[in-house]
């Protein structure tokens, strides 16, 4: 059986229901993982997040960021946080892509504030893009 465990840090999404299919935001791309795909760990961005399970539950989801482990069993997610559509505000998404790009356009910032900003300015992008 291929399962998916899916988990953030304030809940578990899915927790071993049997796979059929999943899409990540790796860093090179997209990732489509089917059952039977070869054992590896990689990185995710922030993107979209989407699965279809054996039950025929298919779910969408933006994330930030986090971690995806493939074995012979299955798929196990780590994610930094995950929203669905109904989470997402466009009013809120769109002011803070602004005030972000605001902030790199006329602050003058240290490597970790200026590294913090562009990771919640993707994340924003991100949720624009999946609202789209």
């Amino acid at each position: 059986m291929f399962t998916l465990t899916l988990v953030t840090p304030e809940k578990t999404i899915v927790k071993k229901e049997e796979l059929l299919e999943i899409t990540l935001p790796a860093q090179m791309g997209e990732l489509n993982i089917l059952p039977g795909h070869a054992p590896l760990v990689t990185v995710l961005k922030a993107g979209k997040l989407g699965y279809k399970l054996a039950s025929g539950l298919q779910n969408d989801f933006v994330m930030a960021w986090g971690y995806c482990q493939v074995t012979d069993d299955g798929v196990l997610v780590l994610a930094e946080n995950l929203k669905n559509k109904e989470e997402l505000q466009v009013s809120f998404i769109s002011s803070q892509i602004k005030n972000l790009e605001e902030k790199l356009n006329t602050e003058t910032l240290d490597e970790e504030s200026y590294e913090k900003i562009i990771k919640s300015l993707d994340e924003m992008r991100a949720q624009s893009q999946f609202l789209n």
